[in-house]
Protein backbone atom coordinates (compact mmCIF):
# COMPACT_ATOMS: atom_id res chain seq x y z
CA UNK A 1 0.00 0.00 0.00
CA UNK A 2 1.04 3.75 -0.90
CA UNK A 3 2.41 5.47 2.09
CA UNK A 4 1.46 9.45 1.89
CA UNK A 5 2.29 12.30 4.59
CA UNK A 6 0.24 14.97 5.29
CA UNK A 7 1.54 17.23 6.57
CA UNK A 8 -0.53 20.68 8.18
CA UNK A 9 -0.87 23.00 11.61
CA UNK A 10 -4.47 23.09 10.63
CA UNK A 11 -6.35 20.17 12.40
CA UNK A 12 -9.85 20.02 10.36
CA UNK A 13 -7.76 20.16 7.07
CA UNK A 14 -5.30 17.17 8.16
CA UNK A 15 -8.25 14.85 9.59
CA UNK A 16 -10.06 15.62 5.90
CA UNK A 17 -7.12 14.57 4.58
CA UNK A 18 -6.95 11.42 6.44
CA UNK A 19 -10.54 10.48 5.46
CA UNK A 20 -10.52 11.42 1.78
CA UNK A 21 -7.33 8.73 1.41
CA UNK A 22 -7.15 6.35 4.02
CA UNK A 23 -9.44 3.91 2.50
CA UNK A 24 -6.93 3.33 -0.35
CA UNK A 25 -3.19 4.38 1.38
CA UNK A 26 -1.27 4.47 3.96
CA UNK A 27 -1.66 7.65 5.95
CA UNK A 28 0.52 9.29 8.49
CA UNK A 29 -0.19 12.88 9.53
CA UNK A 30 2.41 15.66 11.10
CA UNK A 31 1.91 18.91 12.30
CA UNK A 32 4.61 20.42 11.29
CA UNK A 33 8.12 20.56 9.21
CA UNK A 34 10.00 19.28 11.53
CA UNK A 35 7.90 16.00 12.91
CA UNK A 36 7.19 15.75 9.37
CA UNK A 37 11.35 15.65 8.96
CA UNK A 38 11.23 13.08 11.24
CA UNK A 39 8.44 11.01 9.86
CA UNK A 40 10.78 11.05 6.56
CA UNK A 41 13.48 9.76 8.08
CA UNK A 42 12.56 6.21 9.21
CA UNK A 43 9.59 5.81 6.64
CA UNK A 44 9.46 5.29 2.98
CA UNK A 45 6.91 7.99 2.04
CA UNK A 46 5.24 7.71 -1.76
CA UNK A 47 4.12 11.47 -2.01
CA UNK A 48 3.97 14.28 0.77
CA UNK A 49 0.78 16.53 0.59
CA UNK A 50 2.02 19.75 2.76
CA UNK A 51 0.20 22.99 3.51
CA UNK A 52 2.05 26.12 2.62
CA UNK A 53 1.97 28.70 5.72
CA UNK A 54 3.04 26.46 9.33
CA UNK A 55 4.10 28.11 12.08
CA UNK A 56 8.33 27.86 13.05
CA UNK A 57 8.88 26.97 9.36
CA UNK A 58 6.60 27.09 6.43
CA UNK A 59 6.20 24.59 3.17
CA UNK A 60 8.36 26.03 0.80
CA UNK A 61 11.32 26.40 2.79
CA UNK A 62 10.83 22.71 3.82
CA UNK A 63 10.80 21.25 0.37
CA UNK A 64 14.19 23.45 -0.23
CA UNK A 65 15.88 21.69 2.91
CA UNK A 66 14.71 17.81 2.62
CA UNK A 67 15.60 18.69 -1.50
CA UNK A 68 18.87 17.17 -1.47
CA UNK A 69 18.25 14.23 0.76
CA UNK A 70 14.83 13.15 -0.82
CA UNK A 71 15.01 13.70 -4.39
CA UNK A 72 12.48 11.15 -5.64
CA UNK A 73 9.73 12.67 -2.86
CA UNK A 74 6.47 13.93 -5.35
CA UNK A 75 5.14 16.60 -3.61
CA UNK A 76 1.91 18.48 -4.01
CA UNK A 77 1.19 21.99 -1.72
CA UNK A 78 -1.82 22.81 -0.28
CA UNK A 79 -2.87 26.75 0.58
CA UNK A 80 -5.77 28.67 1.10
CA UNK A 81 -4.05 31.49 -0.37
CA UNK A 82 -5.56 32.58 -4.19
CA UNK A 83 -2.42 34.16 -4.52
CA UNK A 84 0.01 33.36 -7.33
CA UNK A 85 3.13 34.15 -5.75
CA UNK A 86 2.83 30.61 -3.14
CA UNK A 87 2.46 28.64 -6.68
CA UNK A 88 5.65 30.10 -8.26
CA UNK A 89 7.97 29.95 -5.01
CA UNK A 90 6.40 26.44 -4.68
CA UNK A 91 6.88 25.01 -7.91
CA UNK A 92 10.58 26.51 -7.99
CA UNK A 93 11.52 24.85 -4.76
CA UNK A 94 10.44 21.67 -6.02
CA UNK A 95 6.69 20.98 -5.75
CA UNK A 96 5.00 18.80 -8.70
CA UNK A 97 1.47 20.00 -7.90
CA UNK A 98 -0.49 23.01 -6.24
CA UNK A 99 -3.85 22.35 -4.93
CA UNK A 100 -5.87 25.19 -2.74
CA UNK A 101 -8.17 24.99 0.03
CA UNK A 102 -10.91 23.99 -0.10
CA UNK A 103 -10.23 21.03 -2.33
CA UNK A 104 -12.79 19.38 -4.54
CA UNK A 105 -12.25 15.55 -3.20
CA UNK A 106 -12.93 13.85 -6.62
CA UNK A 107 -10.12 16.53 -7.70
CA UNK A 108 -7.49 15.69 -5.07
CA UNK A 109 -7.64 11.85 -5.33
CA UNK A 110 -7.39 11.73 -9.19
CA UNK A 111 -4.18 13.95 -9.03
CA UNK A 112 -2.56 11.76 -6.26
CA UNK A 113 -3.62 8.53 -8.06
CA UNK A 114 -2.36 10.22 -11.28
CA UNK A 115 1.32 10.91 -10.06
CA UNK A 116 1.58 8.17 -7.64
CA UNK A 117 0.48 5.44 -11.25
CA UNK A 118 3.00 7.74 -13.48
CA UNK A 119 5.74 8.13 -10.51
CA UNK A 120 8.22 5.16 -11.71
CA UNK A 121 10.67 5.95 -8.85
CA UNK A 122 11.30 4.53 -5.78
CA UNK A 123 9.75 5.64 -2.77
CA UNK A 124 11.52 8.54 -1.11
CA UNK A 125 13.93 6.87 1.51
CA UNK A 126 16.64 9.40 2.89
CA UNK A 127 19.62 9.38 0.87
CA UNK A 128 22.19 7.06 2.13
CA UNK A 129 25.57 8.36 2.84
CA UNK A 130 28.60 8.43 0.82
CA UNK A 131 26.11 8.79 -2.50
CA UNK A 132 27.93 9.88 -5.36
CA UNK A 133 27.51 13.37 -6.16
CA UNK A 134 27.49 12.46 -10.01
CA UNK A 135 24.33 10.87 -11.74
CA UNK A 136 23.39 9.87 -14.94
CA UNK A 137 21.38 11.91 -16.99
CA UNK A 138 19.37 9.22 -18.61
CA UNK A 139 18.18 8.41 -14.84
CA UNK A 140 16.68 12.00 -14.22
CA UNK A 141 12.96 12.95 -14.58
CA UNK A 142 12.41 15.91 -15.79
CA UNK A 143 10.77 18.26 -13.76
CA UNK A 144 7.25 19.78 -14.53
CA UNK A 145 7.40 22.66 -16.80
CA UNK A 146 6.88 25.89 -14.13
CA UNK A 147 5.45 28.05 -16.94
CA UNK A 148 3.03 25.79 -17.71
CA UNK A 149 1.75 24.52 -14.26
CA UNK A 150 1.63 28.65 -13.24
CA UNK A 151 -0.77 28.83 -16.17
CA UNK A 152 -2.46 26.64 -15.43
CA UNK A 153 -3.67 27.30 -11.72
CA UNK A 154 -4.08 31.18 -13.01
CA UNK A 155 -6.56 29.92 -15.45
CA UNK A 156 -8.43 27.58 -13.30
CA UNK A 157 -8.53 30.28 -10.55
CA UNK A 158 -9.36 33.15 -12.98
CA UNK A 159 -12.34 30.99 -14.06
CA UNK A 160 -13.44 30.16 -10.55
CA UNK A 161 -13.42 34.16 -10.05
CA UNK A 162 -15.60 34.57 -13.36
CA UNK A 163 -18.04 32.07 -12.53
CA UNK A 164 -18.75 33.00 -8.63
CA UNK A 165 -19.00 36.74 -9.76
CA UNK A 166 -21.55 36.12 -12.37
CA UNK A 167 -19.33 36.67 -15.18
CA UNK A 168 -19.01 40.44 -13.93
CA UNK A 169 -14.92 41.14 -14.69
CA UNK A 170 -15.06 43.74 -11.94
CA UNK A 171 -16.03 42.02 -9.53
CA UNK A 172 -13.76 39.06 -10.40
CA UNK A 173 -11.18 41.18 -9.64
CA UNK A 174 -12.02 42.37 -6.87
CA UNK A 175 -11.88 38.43 -5.66
CA UNK A 176 -8.70 38.09 -7.10
CA UNK A 177 -7.38 41.09 -5.54
CA UNK A 178 -6.48 42.76 -8.55
CA UNK A 179 -8.34 45.65 -11.35
CA UNK A 180 -10.50 44.78 -13.94
CA UNK A 181 -7.61 46.25 -16.49
CA UNK A 182 -5.17 43.26 -15.46
CA UNK A 183 -7.61 40.71 -15.03
CA UNK A 184 -9.20 41.72 -18.99
CA UNK A 185 -4.99 41.21 -20.08
CA UNK A 186 -4.91 38.45 -18.43
CA UNK A 187 -8.11 36.48 -19.77
CA UNK A 188 -6.73 37.28 -23.40
CA UNK A 189 -3.32 36.32 -22.44
CA UNK A 190 -4.32 32.85 -21.20
CA UNK A 191 -7.86 32.85 -23.76
CA UNK A 192 -10.26 32.99 -20.82
CA UNK A 193 -13.85 33.07 -21.37
CA UNK A 194 -16.94 32.49 -18.69
CA UNK A 195 -18.04 28.83 -18.86
CA UNK A 196 -20.98 27.34 -20.00
CA UNK A 197 -21.02 25.10 -17.06
CA UNK A 198 -19.33 25.59 -13.30
CA UNK A 199 -15.49 24.80 -13.14
CA UNK A 200 -14.31 22.26 -10.68
CA UNK A 201 -13.33 23.89 -7.43
CA UNK A 202 -9.37 24.30 -7.42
Amino acid sequence: MKHLLVVDDDYGARESLRTVFAPDYHVTLSTNAADAKRVLAVNNIDLMLLDVIMPRQDGVSLIREISADYPDLPVIMISASTSIKPVVESMRAGAIDFITKPFDVDDIRSRVATLLKNNTRKAAGKKPSGSPASIDPDDIELPVNLADAVSDFERRLITQALWKSGGIQTRAAELLGTTRRILRYRMEKLNITLPDTKPRKI
